[in-house]
């Protein structure tokens, strides 16, 4: 997306590298690493903080966005559904998603050598225009256990139950909230 969005034409340094966080596939240094809704999927935060720590230059900078997923409403949503008979036995033994907070990011970053210039939660509205938006967006970026073939029922459930536990997240122009927060971090390499 991001290739789409920035031309080489309009900005010459800037250049977008795809990589992850646990086996990097890519060689630095680099002046600025950036990631967005990505740590979350990482087990072993520490190790993914020391792997970019390596790849930055000194005093390059580390620019993260993290969804905090702290709306009560959302949670009890997913955990409904997680237990229902109908969707329980694909969550066995899947790998969970690990949301942390902002003093744990902070040490998980001092551990690995980083300077934090700002851990922060920012709380959200995160509107989408309609339901459709907010399934596509949900589908894109959140990774159920359950089958390929079931993701659109899956979320189509997971917004009726969030709806009906939090009602006035949906507008009546059709605007849904998802209020998720996030928590942003910009932390520097000093050596």
């Amino acid at each position: 997306m991001g290739k789409k969005q920035y031309s080489p034409l309009e900005y010459p340094n800037l250049f977008f590298v795809e990589g992850g966080f646990l086996e990097p596939n890519v060689a630095g240094p680099f002046d600025v690493i950036v990631s967005n809704c990505a740590l979350q999927h990482c087990e072993n935060k520490l190790l993914a903080f020391e792997n970019v720590y390596g790849l930055l230059k000194p005093r390059g900078k580390l620019l993260l966005s993290i969804p905090a997923i702290d709306n009560p409403a959302w949670k009890e949503a997913w955990r409904h559904l997680e237990m229902l008979p109908k969707w329980a036995s694909y969550w066995e033994g899947s790998r969970p998603i690990h949301f942390l907070s902002v003093e744990r990011y902070i040490e998980l970053l001092k551990d690995a050598k980083f300077h934090p210039l700002n851990v922060e939660k920012i709380q959200t509205q995160d509107p989408f225009i309609d339901r459709e938006e907010f399934l596509t967006f949900l589908i894109g970026t959140m990774t159920p256990a359950v089958p390929l073939e079931l993701v659109r029922d899956f979320f189509n459930e997971l917004i009726d139950e969030y709806l009906h536990l939090l009602p006035d997240a949906l507008k009546p122009d059709g605007v849904v909230e998802a209020r998720f927060g996030r928590i942003v971090i910009e932390a520097m390499r000093l050596d």
